[in-house]
């Protein structure tokens, strides 16, 4: 009887065992079939739609993946239908509309995307889409493209591109504050997209990146491209558009000033400070030993105002002066304890490359060097070398620039008092080492560039990262020496650089100012150790 007992109780385990789990039974084929729809109720393409649940049924479990994101209504409908399951696998999906939010006489799009998977494998139902009219007819006109991010060799996959109609209520606005007459978004890595089931009538093209899925433009966060011509259907229906889609500049907007200890007072701002056009001015009567210092915090939007002697006012009321833009401030110090003492640091560290410079940096600004207190060596020839100190305040950064030989050790020494702070203290002997490589460490390469569209340029190598590594600046050449290249692979850029400021230069949408024309290489180039190589390119058309 315990024999039998145990064998029962045994069976039992391995049967609730064997029922709980999912998926293929081992050895068995895998599944690589996307689910298939058994029925769509009220059918696809439907006329005269008032169905309050669109219920689509399917021949196998699924799940909704990303649902937000992916499952698109065009035109929008707010407030959004509920979608359900969400978050569990089912045999269908159910949509329920608030028929009062629904449009008369108007074609309606779902967009499912890559939302729709089954359940066990993960194979998608790609691309799927329901269509339905409030009308007798469902609208047939479309068009389709592609867009382009400037800065980016691959744009961002799911930006949303949509239409506004130029009726009499049109503005340049609406971006901001109303809802598209059309929506859809980019497919794939591709990036390309398709509007379709629209109607006839002009309209304004707009694609978002839309960071709070809110089908509005907010120019903090969003990046935006726009075609400036209208789109007119059925003229330009199947037509084929191109968008760059780019982040603008912000307005430049100071910020209230913040006290980080008790001389330091730190400026956050919004856009960009125009460092040979910018100042801090402390208004009301100051001391007649007061002193300031202004330090850009490295990639950040701030900047560090040092001064002294320490703020005795209940109340200090600052002028920010950028461009012709002027902005008033006020900041109530605090007894904060006192800044730390002078922390000398440098860079780099062990390999320094032919066209680098030594950087010597500080937890406090630098405000003089004395170039006798200092000596860069050429350890393996014993051989004094010549350099030249640059001290840039804005950076914080004292810069040793200096002719380097291959395969050579450097040593700076800075003995005390070679550099001094703001707040007079000297540094303590420092000994900074450096090493070049060998030429045979680098590679080389001659770069010819076809069908390059506009003069000037700036010609750019940049890694998988989109990280510029090299560039030079053409107002004519189309060949390009680049010698002493660290191995690796690399694309090719070219920035259109029609004010010639060396830099990519974005757009402004209300202003109708589109950004600076980028062409990428669409192959890489792989640079090796001790060779020399050459490459010719034909940019795109």
């Amino acid at each position: 009887m315990r024999i039998r007992g145990f064998l029962a109780l045994l069976f039992f385990s391995l049967l609730v065992y064997a029922c709980a789990q999912r998926g293929r039974p081992d050895g068995g084929p895998i599944d690589e079939d996307p689910p298939k729809i058994v029925t769509e109720r009220p059918p696809n393409f439907s006329n005269l739609f008032q169905a309050e649940e669109l219920r689509i049924n399917f021949d196998e479990y699924i799940k909704l993946k990303d649902a937000r994101n992916q499952i698109i209504f065009s035109p929008p409908i707010q407030p959004r239908p509920e979608i359900m399951p969400m978050g569990l696998a089912s045999k269908y999906i159910s949509i329920k509309f608030n028929l009062d939010s629904l449009q008369k006489e108007t074609t309606y799009t779902i967009n499912f995307g890559t939302s729709i998977e089954d359940n066990n494998e993960g194979n998608t139902f790609p691309f799927y889409k329901y269509v339905f009219s409030t009308g007798s007819y469902l609208d047939s006109l479309s068009i389709e493209g592609k867009l382009y991010q400037p800065e980016k060799r691959i744009a961002d996959e799911f930006i949303s591109v949509m239409l506004y109609e130029l009726d009499t209520a049109y503005s340049d606005s609406v971006v901001f504050q109303k809802l598209p007459t059309y929506i859809s978004y980019t497919q794939d890595s591709t990036n390309t997209f398709q509007l379709e089931n629209m109607k006839a009538g002009q309209y304004k093209l707009i694609a978002i990146s839309d960071k709070n899925n809110n089908y509005k433009f907010e120019a903090a966060q969003d990046q935006i491209g726009f075609l400036q011509d209208t789109i007119v259907l059925p003229r330009d229906n199947e037509q084929f558009f191109q968008l760059s889609v780019f982040k603008e500049e912000q307005e430049f907007r100071a910020e209230r000033p913040k006290q980080d200890n008790l001389n330091k007072l730190i400026f956050g701002y919004r856009g960009v400070v125009n460092e040979k056009n910018y100042s801090i001015e402390l208004l009301g009567e100051k001391p007649t030993d007061f002193a300031y210092q202004v330090v850009k915090e490295n990639d950040a939007d701030t900047l560090n105002y040092w001064f002294k002697p320490a703020a005795e006012k209940d109340s200090l009321v600052f002028v920010f002066k950028n461009e012709k833009q002027l902005d008033t401030l006020t900041l109530y110090p605090k007894e904060l304890e006192a800044p730390d003492s002078l922390k000398i640091t440098h860079e780099p560290k062990g390999s320094i490359y032919f066209k680098n410079p030594i950087k010597i940096s500080a937890n406090v600004p630098l405000a003089k060097f004395e170039k006798d207190s200092m000596m860069l060596m050429n350890t393996k020839d014993s051989v004094a070398v010549d350099f030249k100190l640059d001290l840039k305040t804005y950076t914080n950064q004292l810069e040793v620039e200096f002719e380097k030989e291959e395969d050579k050790t450097y040593e700076l020494q800075v003995l005390p008092g070679g550099v001094t702070s703001f707040f007079d203290e000297i540094n303590d002997t420092l000994n900074i080492k450096v090493k070049t490589k060998k030429y045979s460490d680098y590679g080389n390469l001659v770069l010819t560039l076809q069908n390059i569209k506009s003069f000037p340029i700036l010609v750019q190598l940049i890694n998988d990262k989109d990280v510029v590594k090299y560039e030079q600046f053409s107002e004519n050449a189309q060949i390009f020496e680049f010698n002493y290249l660290n191995p690796g692979e690399y694309y090719v850029r070219v920035v259109y650089d029609e004010n010639e400021n060396l830099k990519w230069d974005s757009g402004n949408y209300l202003q109708n100012i589109q950004p600076e024309m980028v062409d990428y290489s669409t192959q890489s180039i792989k640079i090796r150790a001790n060779w020399d190589d050459s490459h010719v390119i034909s940019l795109p058309d």
